[in-house]
């Protein structure tokens, strides 16, 4: 995660790229050194954490105050989006299981409605 947080940071600005836009091997390895370098300066801690909810505090201990607000927020930015991922996947495995839910109440609602109809 601390990888991604400096190359979003652009704190290695001759990062190569491969066609995709991922970094190459080399520049991963290079982000991965710098990201675990900066870890030390970050502490991250889950302050409440529900079904709902998840509340961290990020602290930057570092010597740097210019870097330490950008990193702060882009720390934060990484997490949240890595949870949207994270619940994204979720809920798309979990699609056929509603269409299906979605299939059944159509069907009894016909039902329901021809019934009525019939009433």
């Amino acid at each position: 995660a601390m990888a991604e947080v400096v190359d979003k940071l652009g704190l290695l600005p001759d990062v190569t790229r491969e066609e995709n836009g991922a970094p190459t091997p080399d520049s991963q390895a290079r982000l991965e050194a710098l990201g675990r370098a900066m870890a030390g300066t970050i502490s991250v801690s889950g302050k409440e954490r529900t079904p709902h909810l998840d509340l961290i505090e990020v602290r930057y201990t570092g010597p740097d105050p210019r870097v330490g607000a950008r990193l702060v927020d882009q720390v934060k930015n990484t997490y949240i989006e890595r949870t949207q991922k994270r619940i994204r996947a979720l809920l798309e495995n979990k699609k056929s299981w509603y269409v299906t839910r979605l299939t059944e109440g159509a069907q009894r609602l016909t039902g329901a409605q021809k019934d009525l109809s019939i009433l």
